[in-house]
């Protein structure tokens, strides 16, 4: 007998959409929260709006290359990989006092 395939056809796409879906709002919830605690530690509007840029700033630049090149190799798979990384990128503000 033949295991049924895991992702295929609809049902794997409408999976992986929602799970990029929560990991976008995790990520943008993140970057709101970091710019709120930038805030709240230093009162600087100067540091608040460098936070934002910075924050903000890699994904303007590198999505649209990193969209080329994705488009040119198995989608499936590239989709995985950041959504195993992002939590190991994240900067821990609780332990840095």
């Amino acid at each position: 007998m033949r295991p049924p395939p895991l992702l295929s056809g609809l049902r794997g796409f409408i999976i992986i959409w929602i799970g990029q879906v929560i990991s976008l709002l995790g990520t943008a919830m993140s970057g709101f929260g970091l710019i709120l605690w930038v805030y709240t530690l230093t009162t600087s509007a100067t540091a608040l709006s460098l936070v934002g840029f910075f924050f903000v700033t890699p994904m303007l630049v590198i999505g649209p290359l990193a969209g080329a090149l994705v488009d040119r190799s198995n989608r499936k798979s590239k989709m995985r990989l950041p959504g195993l990384r992002h939590p190991q990128c994240r900067i821990d503000p609780a332990g840095s006092r």
